[in-house]
């Protein structure tokens, strides 16, 4: 028979009528709080493990990138588990063993994936367009990988900062002078392997006061196979607005000769209202100019060769003049 005295075993057995005493054998006991698999961040951490045991435990573990701040201890006391950062883009694992007498409990250590990310400050920004200078302007990058910058053709990013990793680092562009309408460009910062996303940086420069524009153009069809001309002009005008809605007036199209003289002064309208980018054709579209079916103007009686007179357009803010050039059919 067994008998307990305190948490001690006591073993017995009858020889016949005679009880025999031997000895005590103790009770072996070994609890792990928390028990069982362990989660740790990627960047690394440290878990006190409470170990509860009968006697003397031990603890060994079985990957280089756990460590343990003791080999050993007794009931009650703690065992501190401590990982390093895990670089790797997938989650690791290891075990962590403790002994008492004849028993074993193992931990699971789990790890999780490294996850680049990136703290970009800021993420946009509003430029004047500063006619007479260029602009440095600058940001930060905090991250946890490497990375690299490219960015819109007017925007350059200073060479010491295209490629970097770490935290909080300085990084310096510069825009230089804007002599157009606004624009918007971007700066895009990748992580080098690829598992994070590119962060995007607008940079938006305001632009500088644009006028209108206007192009004259025109065509002469000439005949190579019978040397003749056709006496079928084609013209066009273009106007292009600028960076804001603008009204140009006093506007008149006409022919003049080489010495200046005027040929026809052509119906149109003398005036005419753009829109900011806006483009609109006088005369033939862009579609028909280059048709000779479509061409349109008559010059009541005047044969018009191609180097003796040229198209002119006049505005109160606008003006342009193209000789007729030489087309064949």
């Amino acid at each position: 028979m067994n008998y307990f005295v305190g948490n001690r075993q006591v073993i017995s057995m009858y020889l016949g009528r005679i009880l025999v005493w031997g000895r005590t054998a103790p009770v072996e006991n070994l609890e792990l709080s928390p028990s069982g698999t362990v989660h740790f961040d990627a960047a690394g951490q440290s878990k006190y493990i409470t170990v509860t045991s009968h006697d003397t435990w031990y603890v060994t573990k079985d990957s280089n990138w756990i460590s343990l701040n003791k080999n050993s201890g007794t009931s009650g006391q703690t065992c501190l588990i401590s990982c390093a950062e895990n670089t790797d883009f997938s989650p690791r694992y290891g075990t962590v063993t403790f002994t008492c007498g004849t028993r074993s409990e193992t931990i699971t250590v789990y790890q999780a994936q490294f996850v680049p990310e990136f703290v970009v400050e800021p993420t946009s920004f509003n430029l004047n367009s500063t006619a007479s200078t260029t602009i440095t302007f600058s940001f930060t990058i905090d991250s946890r990988c490497e990375w690299t910058i490219s960015s819109s053709n007017w925007i350059t990013v200073d060479p010491n900062n295209e490629r970097g990793s770490g935290s909080r680092q300085n990084v310096q562009a510069t825009v230089a002078t804007n002599t157009g309408g606004q624009r918007t460009g971007y700066i895009y910062i990748s992580e080098d392997d690829g598992q994070a996303d590119t962060v995007q940086i607008s940079v938006t420069q305001k632009g500088v006061a644009v006028q209108p524009t206007v192009e004259a153009h025109a065509i002469n069809w000439y005949n190579d196979s019978t040397d003749t001309w056709l006496n079928k002009q084609s013209w066009q005008v273009i106007f292009k607005g600028g960076s804001t809605t603008k009204t140009i007036n006093s506007i008149v199209v006409s022919v003049i000769d080489d010495s200046g003289n005027t040929i026809q002064v052509l119906p149109t309208s003398n005036s005419i209202t753009l829109a900011a980018n806006e483009t609109v054709y006088w005369g033939l579209n862009a579609s028909d100019f280059n048709n000779p079916n479509n061409a349109q103007l008559s010059l009541n009686g005047h044969d018009v060769d191609y180097d003796e007179y040229s198209l002119t357009v006049y505005g109160d803010i606008v003006s342009d003049e193209a000789p007729f050039v030489q087309e064949n059919v």
